[in-house]
C-alpha cells in the first residue's frame, strides 16, 4: 500500500486520538464539577489534621481537570499558576494572616480568572479580534459559573453539616457530650470566650481541645500547628468550631 501510494511508512503520521485524548473528551462535560471538587477538597483538607483523604481527593480532581483541559488545548501552565496562587491567597487570609479581606479578594479574583481562561482555547485567549472569540468567552464564563455554583453549594452544605460532623467524631471517641458542646457552639461561644483550655489532639489547624473538662472541635486562630497538650485560650467560634489561640506559660490547674 505504501509503495502503491509512493509514501514511505516512516513518513506517515498517525493522527487518530489517543486513549488520553478520548478520556479527556469524556471528562470534558464534567470539567466544572472537577474544578469545584478540587477547591472544595482543599478546604476540607484544611479542616482535618495532617494530610489525608481530602488532600488526596483534591490532587486527583485537580489533576483530572487540568489534564482534561490540557488535552483539549484549553489550559496550560498559566491557568495552573493562577488557580493555585488564588487558592493559596484565600488560605493565607483565612488561616495564616488576615489583611481584612485583601488576600481573599485577590485570591478569589485570580481563581475566577484562571477558571475562565481554563475554559477558553489557548489560541484565542488574548486575541479578541479572533473569529468566535465572543462565543468562546461566553462559554468559558458560563462553565466557570457552573463550577463556582457547585463549589458554593458544597461549602454551604459543609457549614450546615459541621456541627453534626463534630458531634459524630466526639461520640466515636467516647467523649462525654451534651447538646451544648455540639450543634449550638455559636450560642455557647460567648460564655467560653476567654476560658483556658488544652489541645487534646494536634491542631493542624483543626482538632480537639478540652475546655472546662469538655471536649470541643476547634481550630487555631491563625492556622498555627499546635501539638497535643498545648495551653490555649478560647477567642471565639467559626463554622461550628471553637477558635483558640496558644498562650504562653503553663495553665493553672
Amino acid at each position: 500500500m505504501y509503495a502503491r501510494l509512493g509514501v514511505a511508512k516512516s513518513a506517515v503520521v498517525d493522527l487518530s486520538p489517543s486513549s488520553t485524548e478520548e478520556l479527556s473528551w469524556l471528562l470534558a462535560s464534567f470539567a466544572p464539577l472537577l474544578a469545584a471538587a478540587a477547591v472544595f477538597f482543599v478546604f476540607m483538607e484544611l479542616k482535618a489534621p495532617g494530610f489525608g483523604l481530602w488532600g488526596t481527593l483534591a490532587i486527583i480532581a485537580g489533576t483530572a481537570f487540568f489534564v482534561c483541559q490540557f488535552y483539549l488545548d484549553l489550559a496550560n501552565s498559566l491557568e495552573v499558576v493562577l488557580v493555585v496562587l488564588g487558592i493559596a491567597l484565600v488560605i493565607v487570609e483565612l488561616f495564616v494572616f488576615s489583611l481584612h479581606g485583601l488576600f481573599a479578594a485577590t485570591g478569589a479574583g485570580l481563581l475566577v480568572i484562571g477558571l475562565v481562561l481554563a475554559f477558553m482555547p489557548n489560541s484565542t485567549q488574548f486575541q479578541p479580534d479572533t473569529p468566535f472569540y465572543a462565543d468562546s468567552l461566553i462559554h468559558a464564563v458560563r462553565q466557570s459559573i457552573y463550577a463556582l455554583a457547585a463549589l458554593s453549594v458544597g461549602v454551604v452544605l459543609l457549614i450546615l453539616a459541621l456541627p453534626k460532623m463534630a458531634l459524630r467524631i466526639r461520640l466515636a471517641d467516647g467523649a462525654a457530650i451534651d447538646a451544648s458542646s455540639a450543634g449550638t457552639i455559636e450560642s455557647t461561644a460567648a460564655t467560653l470566650t476567654g476560658r483556658p483550655g488544652r489541645t487534646l489532639t494536634a491542631l493542624r489547624p483543626g482538632g480537639q481541645v478540652d475546655v472546662e473538662d469538655r471536649e470541643y472541635s476547634a481550630v487555631s486562630e491563625h492556622g498555627e500547628f499546635l501539638e497535643p497538650g498545648t495551653p490555649v485560650t478560647v477567642c471565639g467560634s467559626r463554622f461550628g468550631e471553637l477558635v483558640v489561640r496558644p498562650v504562653l506559660g503553663p495553665l493553672e490547674t
